[in-house]
């Protein structure tokens, strides 16, 4: 195992606008373009789902090949944790629900980070190259904010990072239907809600990356409905619709404290505490059936299913998780109803 550096830089991309390829994105050290680099999905994964010919729509409409998500990093970087992080993904998600038992849960949200920051990277730099873009993201100071944050968190792969009385997201683990060649695997990130979901044949993860892990503590118990049973990918789909949905909706009540390393402690110490001018707020916003409707429409138009068919006559949203008692629906691999045992 590498062991992290303190004498790496602190380093945030935001500070200093560095999108180009000629910064390593955890350092800030200058790289060869071109040669410094990490594929966010190396060969193991591309050629066992099939994802040669596949791509992650931005969005702008632009389409990325799955083989050209890249973040450019120095050697000190992949030296420093970098690549040992990478060797693990490569050694245990193979394994599926078995094998990601063995990653630190630290380590599992860093490569989650990882993922969603290799996306977010695209993002801005097509945001930048056309004015006419889908820009918003980068004109709202209260997600700058959490961008910074969230870098300062992935910087854990390099440096020391501690967290103090607080978790910074939740990671939900799930059970999916193993299936053949592309259809085994999706790929979903949402920048505004700053989720991330990967299936990988039977292995499902979700995570809501900065949300101190209040959605692990008020739904856990709703997630663990499900422990044991095999989700069909539109149910996989509903859950994460219903967490992002569940993250766009949560207030940001709280201000961040950042201590740099020093003499005394050679860790990056991050503070959170509510400020005192929104404690009074709720947690989350009022749920809005039309606001999720369409979120949800939008992860599962793929199985031909339009938003107009997602909500009976009373207006009430369909679900594909529950039945009319509220009880867990077991689905097979096409999709159809299983009997519950008697």
């Amino acid at each position: 195992m590498s062991e992290s550096n303190p004498e790496l830089p602190l380093y945030n991309p935001f500070t200093f606008n560095h999108f180009n390829f000629e910064h390593c994105f955890f350092t800030g050290i200058p790289v060869q373009q071109g040669q410094d680099f990490v594929r966010l999905f190396p060969d193991w994964l591309i050629e066992s789902f099939g994802l040669q010919n596949k791509s992650i729509q931005l969005l702008s409409g632009k389409k990325i090949p799955y083989s050209d998500l890249t973040l450019p990093a120095s050697p000190l970087a992949r030296q420093y944790g970098l690549d040992y992080l990478l060797r693990q993904a490569s050694d245990l998600i193979p394994a599926g629900l078995q094998g990601v038992k063995w990653i630190k849960p630290e380590k599992l949200y860093q490569w989650l980070l990882l993922l969603w920051f290799g996306v977010l990277y695209q993002e801005i730099r097509e945001a930048q190259a056309n004015e006419e873009g889908n820009n918003a993201f980068l004109n709202q100071k209260d997600k700058l904010v959490r961008y910074h944050l969230l870098h300062y968190l992935l910087q854990g792969i390099v440096k020391k990072v501690e967290f103090e009385n607080f978790d910074p997201g939740s990671v939900f683990i799930l059970e999916c239907h193993a299936y053949e060649g592309p259809q085994a695997f999706d790929f979903k990130v949402s920048i505004n809600a700053m989720t991330i979901q990967l299936r990988t044949g039977e292995l499902g993860i979700m995570a809501c990356l900065l949300d101190h892990g209040v959605q692990m503590h008020h739904f856990k118990s709703y997630f663990e409905r499900f422990d044991g049973q095999q989700l069909h990918p539109i149910q996989f789909d509903e859950l994460y619709a219903k967490l992002s949905y569940k993250s766009w909706l949560m207030n940001h009540v709280f201000e961040y404290g950042v201590a740099l390393p020093d003499e005394e402690n050679d860790s990056l110490l991050i503070s959170c505490r509510i400020d005192e001018r929104h404690k009074d707020l709720p947690i989350f916003r009022d749920w809005d059936s039309e606001q999720y409707l369409s979120v949800l429409a939008s992860y599962v138009s793929k199985y031909g299913i339009p938003a107009s068919e997602l909500k009976n006559e009373a207006g009430i949203v369909l679900t594909f998780l529950d039945d009319e008692e509220g009880n867990p629906v077991s689905m097979n691999e096409d999709g159809e109803r299983i009997a519950p045992s008697v």
